[in-house]
């Protein structure tokens, strides 16, 4: 009996054709796994600032919280970078003795179409208690 030592053509070939169709397959589904990981990130990211916004109107004297005082808020720099097209919205409700503060962050998803959302709100009340 031969024994051979290596590989034949035919099986180097049925190799690199296997080896095609797995990566046919998973270079899709890796784009797709990394556009949904930024999505998350960005939307991580927003919550983050829009907490930390908030934080900080939750921080302010009850009588200092309007809606002329809301408008002036504005995003750090670099979520400016991180989230592209990226628009703040803060709005302060009085209601029920106590004010509603919503702060709205969107921004320019992904394939430049869709504007993702995160939206935050906190009530304030006289006496520093939210």
């Amino acid at each position: 009996m031969n024994k051979r030592k290596g590989i034949t053509t035919t099986e180097l070939v049925c190799a690199a054709l296997i080896i095609g169709v797995v990566a046919t397959i998973l270079v899709p589904a890796m784009k797709l796994v990394s556009r949904q990981n930024k999505s998350a990130l960005e939307h991580l990211e927003a919550g983050a600032v829009l907490a930390n916004i908030l934080d900080d109107v939750t921080a302010a004297p009850f009588i200092e919280v309007t809606a002329e005082s809301l408008s002036q808020t504005q995003l750090p720099d670099w979520a400016n970078q991180q989230l592209v097209a990226a628009r703040l919205d803060v709005s302060v409700e009085q209601r029920d003795g106590g004010k509603q503060v919503t702060a709205e962050l969107s921004w320019q998803g992904a394939g430049n179409k869709i504007r993702d959302k995160v939206r935050l709100q906190t009530w304030i009340f006289p006496g520093g208690s939210s």
